[in-house]
């Protein structure tokens, strides 16, 4: 996981990539909590590049769950999610984000993300 701060384009860029466990989900809150508070998320987009991301084991979906609760309470002007290439994981992170209200927007690629937040 890797976190960047485009200034430019006022974008939060959080790149998750591979498996995840559960030690390193509750790990991801905690890192993001400390990322988030570094910008003026009113002023800023957030963008998370799930391109390379794979499906979630079962006991990982309700802390998935808390995250998009969390995007969401942070304030951000707009959240763009990057859909997985895997069929999978795509299906998995769309059905939480259906479960928990998630009121961002999925798009395919970091490009378009980037492209829809400038216009913001």
């Amino acid at each position: 996981m890797k976190f960047e701060d485009r200034k430019t384009e006022k974008a939060l860029i959080i790149e998750l990539e591979g498996f995840s466990t559960t030690e390193t989900a509750v790990g991801f809150v905690d890192i993001l909590k400390k990322e988030v508070s570094k910008v003026t998320t009113t002023s800023y987009s957030l963008i998370v590049d799930s391109t390379n991301l794979s499906a979630f084991k079962p006991d990982i979906l309700p802390i998935l769950e808390k995250c998009y609760k969390l995007y969401m309470g942070f304030g951000f002007k707009k959240i763009f999610i990057v859909n997985p290439k895997t069929t999978t994981a795509r299906m998995q992170i769309q059905r939480i984000a259906k479960s928990s209200k998630f009121t961002g927007i999925f798009v395919d690629g970091l490009d378009k993300a980037l492209d829809q937040a400038k216009s913001l």
